[in-house]
């Protein structure tokens, strides 16, 4: 493997760990709210 290679390896899994870190976090902060339905949380996203 080129170093370039192997740097934009490590970039590519430092990047899954800040956002398995920010998903672990907004959790956290959502621990002991009401959840809404998946229906209703795709209309909202329509435009």
């Amino acid at each position: 493997m080129r170093p370039y290679d192997e740097f934009r390896a490590l970039a590519e899994i430092m990047h899954d760990y800040e956002d398995l870190r920010d998903l672990r976090e907004a959790k956290q902060a959502a621990k002991g709210e009401k959840g809404i339905p998946f229906e209703q949380a795709i209309s909202e996203l329509e435009p």
